[in-house]
């Protein structure tokens, strides 16, 4: 798809995203997986790292964002509604340590809390990236928007983490 949209139009190629919420968010994570010398970041919303094995050829910046009452893809992983029991998601938290350590991030997260968000941040790590997760109290299966400026914060991500 990115090959056919350059045939006609001018891309960034230091600066291809991906971000989706839900199954759009899992799918995210698996072009991260799939196809880290291409993008540059991925913002998966109210998703889960379900890609085995995954094995990113070089570092990319990851946002996450999920709420904590989430029952759809539930935050603490497992416990799907009954319609998505043959379904284990991997618990969030889990997903971005992985990121961490794939992207050569320090052990230690930097976390900041304001209200009802939880924002944690592992940087700097190999190649510039970044990973960052806002965790929502309150907060479903949803793109949130009245807690967190989601598409802003994700765009603001982005701009600041372009492929080196």
């Amino acid at each position: 798809m990115i090959i056919d949209i350059e045939s006609y139009a001018s891309i960034d190629l230091k600066r291809i995203y991906a971000a989706g919420m839900s199954n759009g968010g899992i799918f995210s994570y698996r072009l991260a997986c799939e196809m880290s010398a291409t993008f540059a970041a991925v913002a998966p919303v109210a998703g889960s790292l379900l890609f085995e094995p995954c094995q990113p050829e070089q570092p990319i910046s990851v946002i996450h964002v999920h709420g904590l009452d989430d029952t759809v893809v539930p935050y603490n992983g497992n416990g799907a509604p009954p319609e998505l029991s043959d379904v284990g998601f991997t618990p969030v938290e889990e997903g971005i340590s992985f990121w961490a350590e794939q992207n050569g991030c320090p052990a230690e997260a930097q976390v900041e809390q304001d209200g009802a968000i939880t924002h944690t941040v592992y940087a700097p790590c190999r190649k510039d990236a970044a990973v960052e997760l806002y965790a929502v109290a309150g907060t479903g299966h949803t793109w949130p928007l009245l807690k967190i400026q989601t598409s802003r914060v994700i765009w603001d991500f982005f701009a600041a983490h372009p492929k080196l």
